[in-house]
């Protein structure tokens, strides 16, 4: 398991042992701690130490947390440096399955969703970047928090996300702009959501809110089916935002 927190520390933990950590390292970008409030494994299969940190200031960044030095510094860098973060905190940063299971990773035969990531925040949006750069910002429009954001495993372009005006929306990262609304936003609870995650099979999505209840939804099957045309558009989306990633 892995947390952070607003101090700048990034901690590893063993379920087996939970009083304290089994690794801690410091956060930093440059000489200054990064106030850390969200955190994902950026590529697991490949290298768990490197590591998606959203933060209080508003921007993500990709880091890279030392070996087994306890205490050692977590080398971090911004995904935009041209300047296009959040206007506030972010609440939680999901990396593409393709970066961790094996049928994604087979079918990303370039390579490119396993840079992507999404990234919600208090500022009313959602965002997706893709190998340092910006790639949309998807807007709720209810001035609401953003509080969760998840990729759906069978249906690669396909995300959800959940505000705290208990709505939750779902999302094509192929879709014009790269990225929009692929269905109307549905009403879950009258609290603030606070977690998502999808089944396996991507079929329903549970959903958490703040008074401690838990929802399932069933999704329609035409809505999370793989759909080979749509993955087409989102490695040409991807692919066209390379040179301006590597710039």
């Amino acid at each position: 398991m892995l947390t952070v927190s607003a101090d700048g520390a990034v901690c590893y933990w063993s379920s087996s042992q939970l009083q304290r950590p089994i690794e801690a390292h410091a956060l930093k970008c440059g000489s200054a701690t990064v106030a850390a409030s969200a955190v994902d494994f950026a590529d697991p299969a490949v290298d768990d130490r490197d590591v998606y940190v959203g933060c209080e200031e508003g921007k993500v960044y990709r880091a890279k947390c030392g070996g087994g030095d306890e205490g050692g510094a977590g080398r971090c860098r911004a995904l935009d440096d041209r300047g296009a973060p959040h206007v506030g905190l972010v609440t939680a940063v999901a990396a593409h399955p393709a970066s961790r299971r094996d049928d994604a990773r087979r079918a990303d035969a370039l390579g490119l969703r396993r840079g992507l990531v999404a990234s919600s925040s208090v500022d009313w949006t959602a965002k997706l970047w893709c190998g340092g750069a910006l790639l949309a910002s998807l807007d709720h429009g209810n001035h609401a928090y953003v509080t969760d954001a998840c990729w759906a495993p069978k249906r690669a372009a396909l995300l959800a996300t959940a505000s705290s005006s208990g709505d939750v929306a779902v999302w094509s990262a192929a879709a014009t702009r790269g990225g929009g609304r692929v269905a109307p936003a549905r009403a879950v609870s009258d609290g603030p959501l606070t977690a998502l995650a999808f089944a396996d099979d991507s079929r329903r999505l549970a959903v958490g809110d703040a008074y401690g209840a838990a929802t399932v939804l069933a999704l329609a099957p035409d809505l999370v089916a793989p759909d080979a045309a749509e993955d087409a558009r989102l490695d040409e989306v991807l692919a066209a935002l390379q040179p301006r990633a590597s710039s």
